[in-house]
């Protein structure tokens, strides 16, 4: 599944900042967590589990006391674990949460994952982002994870013991059956659905059914209903085309009586309508007089009403050229004015050009120095020189009280101290390899000769098992005894047999049995042990004893040197520091000596240049030339604009003088033509210009025009009337229309009756088509789906569990993998209870999930064995067994899964030395094919056995890690 590379505490349990590095194993993958009760052993598994999942090792463990108890309140807590997994590596990295002193709530919870396989890359950066993609990873949730990959203490035995429907989830993830468990719950979903639909399609056909339009019900299946609603719906139509028949009859009838209403009071109307036109006529022509007075009052007003309009546009005209002349008259004086003012600025012009030699000059100056104003050097050139003087002074002053120094010597010596440390040190490290090479060799020895011990007790123990008086051919007695009757002959004296010997009891078999294991045991120990030989010490002792007096001699020498070495250091780079003062004041001094020599060269050649003695004098006549330049040239600009503006109001005056000029020419011939037309007018109509002065009424004269419009439109509509009429009644009479109303009457009220019947029936029979078309189309699909329901639901019963073996199609493939790692699982636990024990898969139904059970056989009474029946280290082992036999399982399958790594939390203590050696054995194994393996135990012949340890040292309150490897 995954091989930790670090682990990182923080503020963690006891760890308050600690770092443990698995790729420091190397090549040991199997190796011992060592230390003290409450040293915080298991709470390295704790970081792991939390790390990736949140959660402690174990359930019962709660996750909130995992934060250390010393952590400073503004401290984190965090644990950060590197880990690889399918040759991809990655990061993770969770904060806990806890209480700050004040603070009601619980800070809140922190997690990144990150992989590292080629470059860092975030792949969760919230709590709740990061629970699937660790399971996506790991291919396990927390639970699963605590039942295989760790085994914490007080649980190693949960997935031994759990139930199918425990089991399930496990296997499951292990072997990747979610497709059949998927197959199931869509088979069953699907079941289901087919089930609700055929239900819900029976409802509504029996609603549609309910609707069909009808006084009759019938009763019956579906199908016997539909085929009865469906005659009942063709008798409709039959009485529909009957109604629709009678109906069209009597539409006939109806249409040729209200034809003949119609022309009967149409000619009776034309007959009311010419008597009225008739009257209305002789009307019209009684006031046929006055219409003709009014038209000549109103000839005689527009004749006035166009005069007028003549005399006020002579007089509008008139008033006009009066106005154009006096603007003329104006313009012109104002033209005089303005030429007379250009003349005086033009002169003022010419004496401004005057002045431009005296101008020009000025600007030479101004602008071949302007550099000097503009410049800032130039300003505090004189303040410059004077500081630079003062300080060359002070300079001056201070190398004077500083002297040169010469640090040859000192460094000559320091040369001498410094060689003088190097042999030593070489001498030193001389020393210490031969003291480690000594003790190394003194170790080797000291091995040599436990090895040597612990074969003589081996030895020691096959004498006394070899004196102990054992019946050496009792299994040949065994044998014997059941073939043998009284009165055979023995196979090997061929003596008749007066007396055949007893069969020992089970006990003597069974310590028979564990002896002559023991002695095989204790045979092959002392032979992987023959090679060893005892060493003698004496001498290597003595010799660490002279060299240990050396180097301690040594190490005083060359501490005094190194204080030496020290104090020459600090006194030579005392003195260096002073000479680089004083040569840095000597460069200062120089380099102020050159400044001030360039700053009074510069400053003659400016007196030079400018002819003035100070710089305060040259900036004042500079600035007043400034000046007069800046005042000339203002002027000028001043003067340009003004002509330029005179001269473009000028040519403005002389524009409008001549549009002035036409307007007068222009209307003096259109007023002596207006004036000669209104005359003639006059004479014309017998009129003076008096009589026109007088206002016209001009709502007299609209009303009078009205009158006669009105007048004559009223004249031609009734003549137009009159003529139509006549022609409409040409050869016709009015007649009675009451004996035609009441017969259209009885004709609507019949016709009224008849569409009611077809109405009702064309809907109900519409309707009721509808309906049976709905129908016939549902019940099709509903006995296709009555038929797929059948055969959906028997193979959902079977495939989930409803079948005589109470097993769903995925507890059926489990059974197969289970029975497949029990296999491996019981090649081991052989090994481990010698030949006594075997996993078995129950067999037996249960009411829930069933399958996945596991039972023990016990090969000594040949019967099987309730798993909870076995002793504490019975079940340690059986767990250990389940667990490599699901780790080499699950790695053949080459599945999504690779459990490379293995971590067990006590359990060693309950096993007895030949069964602990049994297990070593078995975890060594597993580490040769390359899965690390973590043991928590505090069983000493677990140090001697395992040559990788991490010790996790307490000072009673804290913890700290180390690795050691023999």
């Amino acid at each position: 599944m995954m091989k930790p590379i670090k682990l990182e505490l923080k503020n963690f349990g006891p760890f308050i900042n600690e770092t443990i590095h698995f790729d420091e194993l190397k090549k040991e993958q199997l190796f011992l967590i060592s230390g003290r009760t409450g040293s915080g052993k298991t709470i390295l598994f704790d970081a792991m589990t939390y790390a990736l999942y949140g959660e402690a090792s174990t359930k019962d463990r709660d996750k909130n006391a995992l934060r250390s108890q010393f952590a400073d309140e503004n401290e984190v807590s965090s644990v950060t674990f590197t880990f690889t997994i399918n040759n991809a590596t990655y990061i993770a990295e969770r904060q806990l949460p806890y209480k700050k002193p004040g603070n009601k709530n619980m800070t809140d919870t922190k997690f990144q994952l990150h992989e590292i396989t080629d470059d860092k890359k975030l792949l969760a950066a919230k709590p709740a982002e990061g629970k699937q993609a660790v399971q996506n990873i790991m291919k396990v949730d927390a639970n699963q994870f605590r039942q295989i990959l760790i085994l914490p203490q007080g649980e190693f035995k949960r997935f031994l013991v759990s139930s199918s429907k425990e089991k399930q989830p496990v296997l499951r993830t292990l072997f990747g059956t979610d497709r059949f468990k998927s197959l199931e719950d869509k088979l069953m979903t699907e079941t289901k659905a087919l089930e609700a639909s055929v239900h819900s399609m029976e409802e509504r056909l029996y609603l549609l059914l309910e609707q069909v339009k009808t006084e009759k019900r019938f009763d019956g299946t579906i199908s016997q209903q539909f085929a009865s609603y469906m005659d009942e719906v063709k008798r409709q139509q039959h009485a529909l085309e009957d109604v629709q028949v009678r109906l069209s009859r009597k539409l006939e009838e109806l249409s040729l009586e209200r034809q003949s209403l119609e022309q009967a009071i149409q000619v009776n109307d034309w007959q009311r309508q010419i008597k009225e036109a008739e009257a209305r006529q002789a009307e019209l022509i009684e006031s046929d007089a006055a219409i003709q007075n009014a038209k000549d009052e109103v000839s005689q007003l527009l004749v006035l009403d166009y005069l007028k309009e003549k005399k006020e546009a002579l007089d509008n005209l008139k008033d006009k050229r009066t106005v154009w002349q006096n603007d003329f008259n104006t313009l012109k004086d104002k033209q005089k004015h303005e030429d007379h003012q250009l003349s005086i600025l033009k002169e003022s012009m010419t004496a401004l050009d005057q002045e431009y030699d005296s101008i020009e000059e000025k600007k030479h100056f101004r602008d071949n120095h302007r550099h000097y104003i503009v410049e800032e050097e130039w300003h505090r050139l004189e303040e410059k020189i004077t500081e630079s003087i003062n300080e060359l002074q002070a300079h001056r002053q201070k190398l004077e009280q500083l002297e040169p120094v010469d640090t040859g010597k000192l460094l000559n010596e320091l040369n001498e101290i410094m060689t003088e440390r190097e042999q030593l040190s070489q001498q030193l490290q001389v020393k210490q390899i031969t003291i480690t090479q000594l003790e190394n060799e003194r170790r080797d020895s000291d091995k040599q000769n436990e090895q040597v011990n612990i074969r003589s007790t081996y030895e020691e123990e096959l004498q006394e098992l070899n004196q102990k008086k054992t019946e050496p051919l009792l299994d040949a007695v065994v044998k014997l005894r059941q073939h043998l009757h009284t009165g055979d002959h023995c196979p090997v004296c061929m003596q008749q047999i007066s007396v055949v010997p007893d069969i020992p009891d089970r006990e003597t078999l069974e310590e028979h049995q564990k002896i002559e294991h023991r002695k095989i045991k204790l045979e092959s120990l002392i032979e992987q042990l023959q090679h060893y030989q005892i060493r003698d010490t004496t001498e290597v002792v003595k010799q660490l004893k002279t060299l240990n007096v050396e180097l301690s001699e040594l190490t005083a020498k060359k501490e005094r040197s190194d204080s030496h070495y020290a104090s020459l250091s600090e006194r030579y780079q005392k003195e260096l520091n002073n000479q680089s003062i004083y040569q840095s004041q000597q460069q200062l001094y120089e380099n102020q000596q050159r400044d001030l020599q360039m700053s009074e060269q510069l400053y003659e050649q400016f007196k030079k240049r400018t002819g003035y003695q100070t710089y305060q004098q040259f900036e004042e006549a500079w600035q007043q030339c400034h000046q007069s330049i800046q005042d000339h040239e203002e002027n000028v600009n001043d003067l340009k604009s003004q002509i330029l503006d005179k001269e473009r109001l000028l040519s403005k005056l002389e524009s409008e003088l001549s549009h002035l000029t036409v307007l007068l020419s222009d209307s003096e011939a259109e007023y002596e033509s207006l004036a000669l037309k209104l005359q003639s007018d006059l004479t014309k109509n017998k009129l003076t210009e008096d009589s026109i002065e007088q206002n016209v009424d001009i709502s007299r004269l609209e009303t009078l025009q009205q009158k006669i419009e009105d007048y004559q439109t009223a004249v031609q509509e009734v003549q137009f009337k009159l003529d139509t009429l006549n022609q409409n009644m040409a050869g016709r009479t009015s007649t009675d229309i009451q004996p035609i109303e009441e017969s259209i009457k009885n004709l609507e009220n019949a016709v009224n009756m008849l569409e009611a019947e077809k109405h009702t029936l064309l809907i109900r029979v519409g309707d009721n088509e509808e309906l049976l078309k709905q129908i016939d189309a549902l019940l099709t699909e509903y006995e296709a789906k009555i038929a797929k329901q059948k055969e959906a639901l028997e193979l959902s019963r079977l495939i989930n569990g409803k079948n005589p073996l109470n097993l769903t199609l995925e507890n059926y493939v489990l059974t197969y993998y289970l029975e497949q790692t029990l296999i491996l699982s019981n090649l081991r636990l052989n090994d481990m209870t010698h030949h006594r024990y075997q996993f078995r898969r129950k067999k037996e139904k249960s009411l829930g999930y069933s399958g996945l059970d596991i039972e023990i056989f016990d090969l000594y009474s040949n019967q099987v064995r309730d798993i909870s029946t076995l002793s504490g280290g019975e079940t340690f082992l059986a767990s250990l067994a389940l667990a490599l036999g699901l780790s080499d399982y699950v790695t053949q399958l080459s599945g999504g899964i690779s459990l490379e790594s293995v971590f067990i939390d006590e359990g060693f203590g309950t096993l007895d030395n030949e069964t602990l050696e049994t297990a070593i054995e078995s975890l060594i194994e597993l580490e040769r094919s390359g899965k690390m393996v973590g043991l928590i135990s505090h069983v000493e012949m677990l140090k001697s056995r395992i040559p990788a340890i991490l010790h996790v040292e307490s000072t009673g309150y804290l913890s700290s890690t180390r690795f050691s490897i023999k």
